[in-house]
């Protein structure tokens, strides 16, 4: 070896750890490592109950409290499709398991009923900790995944740099080409725009869910959706017996728009969604309906047209019962339960739409879902392109704006409403002024 090579030359075969070498490594005078760049920040870790967030290979971990010097966390991970759910105990830092992990299609943020009864039942059995508290975890866990499934997802690190918040993700208009613009007007100046939402609404992929058929539900719960962006304010109640589509068309709908998904109207189950101010529907999930049945839950209307929620509470210090009133600032609500009870001031905007549970409307559905493998085969070869219609559909809709139309002559319209029925005053003036 030369000298020159002796001294660190950087040619030639790569030093090896096993071999002697003089300057292996650069004396602290030495300045040919100052242009090296900065480490890069890694995205900050989400904190749950003032303690970080624990990321696992498949999943995460979530504090729940600390008893007889043992701390309880909720674990959730996914693996094939599956979400598994345990508890874990940690003594002297080393985890242990008690009981058999849960699988279930959905994580911790979509209510399981039978899965979060035997939650509650494995940990109270553990600790002793009272149920509705282990309860009142679980709905708060929930609540905080969904609003931050994103960072918590084991790929967040790899893939920080494209996250960005879905409720604006496709509502940057500054940043859509000229062309593209155009093109999504054209879009909502179609003649047949019914025909290309129909469209846009099934050719989806079957893992994304997708609409066949419920002409009238999907067109209603859409337009009003439309109009929430618009600073219209409605109600809209899927309406009909369990599993025949409630669920899918509120989630397939609502995904055209700026939602938040919520189970829960109290304070506790909006405490993190701080971005009510950026959406227009705020999507009440069925994790409500027994809150609504037992009178636990009620809605009111705000001053400014929006939603008051008086929910009652059992407050852990007194144990008395409380009224908690919760002020909903966004304008249009959508639900899949038909148990929310509603002031009469709500019934001029309060719209029962009821699904398509008709026997055509069945076999179309069960002949779809056993075409799920043909369309999946598809997608991988790259032979047909799902969502890209929903995509545009939900880009156009965000061009929308806020006009103010003057029509003329208005006077001349007071020959087709009726003056028999002094009910619908307000309407009327509602109907002039929109």
């Amino acid at each position: 070896m030369s000298e020159q090579r002796g001294k660190g030359d950087c040619g030639g075969t790569p030093l090896s750890n096993t071999l002697s070498s003089n300057n292996k490594y650069l004396p602290d005078s030495d300045t040919s490592m100052i242009t090296l760049p900065e480490k890069l920040e890694k995205p900050s870790i989400p904190h749950f109950r003032e303690k970080p967030v624990q990321i696992l290979v498949d999943g995460f971990s979530l504090i729940f409290r600390e008893i007889n010097d043992c701390e309880y966390w909720i674990c959730e991970e996914q693996k094939k499709g599956s979400y598994f759910v345990q508890w874990l105990e940690f003594r002297d830092t080393k985890p242990q398991k008690f009981h058999r992990m849960l699988s279930n299609r959905n994580g911790l943020d979509v209510e399981n009923k039978k899965r979060d009864q035997s939650l509650v039942k494995y940990l109270h059995t553990r600790t002793g900790i009272e149920k509705d508290e282990i309860s009142e975890y679980l709905e708060e866990v929930g609540i905080f995944i969904g609003e931050n499934r994103h960072s918590l997802s084991p790929e967040y690190e790899e893939n920080s740099e494209d996250g960005n918040n879905t409720l604006e993700e496709h509502d940057q208009n500054d940043e859509i080409s000229e062309q593209k613009r155009k093109e999504l007007i054209e879009i909502l100046k179609k003649p047949d725009l019914l025909s290309f939402i129909d469209e846009a609404l099934y050719e989806r992929s079957p893992d994304d869910g997708f609409i066949i058929g419920e002409v009238e539900s999907k067109h209603t719960l859409n337009f009003n959706c439309v109009g929430a962006r618009l600073g219209l304010s409605t109600i809209n109640t899927l309406k009909g017996a369990s599993s025949i589509g409630k669920t899918n068309t509120a989630n397939v709908v609502t995904g055209l728009h700026r939602t938040k998904k919520v189970g829960s109207l109290s304070d506790t189950a909006l405490k993190y969604a701080e971005d009510l101010g950026n959406i227009d529907i705020l999507y009440i999930q069925e994790t409500l309906e027994e809150e609504f049945k037992n009178k636990e839950t009620r809605l009111m209307s705000a001053d400014d047209g929006g939603f008051i929620a008086e929910t009652t509470i059992k407050n852990p210090k007194t144990g008395e019962f409380e009224v908690q009133q919760t002020i909903i600032p966004v304008k249009t609500l959508v639900t899949t339960t038909t148990a929310i009870e509603l002031d009469p001031e709500f019934a001029s905007r309060n719209f029962i739409i009821p699904v398509d549970d008709s026997e055509e409307q069945t076999k179309r559905i069960l002949e779809e879902n056993f075409k799920s493998t043909e369309k999946k085969l598809q997608e991988i070869k790259g032979e047909m392109d799902f969502n890209t219609k929903y995509t545009d559909l939900k880009d156009s809709y965000n061009l929308l704006k806020i006009f103010t139309v003057l029509i003329p002559y208005e006077s001349d319209l007071l020959e087709i409403f009726p003056t028999s029925n002094p009910e619908p005053a307000g309407t009327l003036k509602n109907s002039c002024n929109s």
